[in-house]
């Protein structure tokens, strides 16, 4: 009962903040859905065609991809804010993630590590 009145209490109210690159808008609708969402930002934005998906950021700062109407009823469902922030493209990492990753594929060969350095020589 309590996430049927959550829901319910979803689809009636909400403001929504899309972030279109550097471009950020906030609007609200009245009864939420994920199709009346995509029609809203492809006017809002002036897209050709309505975005597929959308992203959102979790309390976990994982970027999770919505791209269906079940995918957008199990966000409301677990929702605790007041304002849905979406992104319209996933956000780019920053360089300095990029750098961390790119310094963890690099193995660094201690000169007494033989085999390292063989694999290394071989490319």
């Amino acid at each position: 009962v309590e996430n049927r009145y959550t829901y319910t209490k979803l689809l009636t109210m909400n403001s929504i903040k899309i972030i279109n690159n550097d471009e950020i808008r906030r609007f609200s609708i009245k009864k939420l859905k994920f199709k009346r969402l995509t029609e809203k930002i492809t006017e809002i934005f002036k897209l050709k065609k309505a975005p597929k998906a959308l992203y959102y950021q979790d309390e976990e700062n994982d970027f999770i991809k919505i791209s269906s109407k079940d995918e957008f009823e199990s966000l409301l469902l677990t929702l605790k804010k007041d304002t849905l922030i979406f992104y319209l493209f996933k956000k780019k990492q920053s360089s300095s993630d990029e750098e961390v990753k790119s310094k963890k594929k690099k193995k660094i060969c201690s000169s007494d590590d033989d085999e390292c350095y063989a694999k290394k020589r071989r490319r």
